[in-house]
């Protein structure tokens, strides 16, 4: 991955409102399984989730990253278990995607992209700047 062409203010908007988006879905997964044990959820959880998720991913998807990258080539164990972090916030952000998918589609100026898909199986998008090729038009800013 090619990091110099990466637009840092729009990656780290675009994975928090991914993160955001996440928590409205993630509130009523944990209604679900925490019905009979708890009772009804406090009404700000509606308000308050959506925050702790986009905060949650700036605190711990760079961490895992950086456990991963530095600490893999010495010690494996550590990579492995940073990669299944990072899984299992990729699987947690798929349920945010089509919530951005729609916002994409009213208001585009939100979403730092040329096309965002429904569904992105992937713990870190990133918004790279625009690549002219050989042909002179401008390659995908999204992979």
């Amino acid at each position: 991955m090619d990091l110099k062409n990466v637009r840092w203010g729009p990656t780290v908007w675009l994975n928090c409102l991914r993160a955001f988006c996440a928590g409205f879905p993630l509130i009523f997964v944990g209604m679900f399984l925490s019905w009979n044990q708890l009772g009804a959820p406090h009404p700000a959880t509606f308000l308050i989730a959506p925050v702790f998720v986009a905060l949650a991913y700036l605190m711990w998807v760079p961490f895992f990253t950086v456990v991963a990258v530095l600490l893999g080539a010495f010690f494996p164990p550590a990579a492995m278990f940073a990669g299944v972090m990072l899984f299992a916030f990729a699987c947690a952000l798929i349920l945010g995607d089509p919530l951005v998918y729609l916002i994409f589609r009213k208001r585009p100026h939100w979403v730092p992209v040329e096309t965002f898909r429904p569904i992105n199986f992937t713990a870190v998008l990133y918004v790279k700047n625009p690549v002219t090729s050989e042909a002179g038009r401008v390659d995908a800013l999204f992979r």
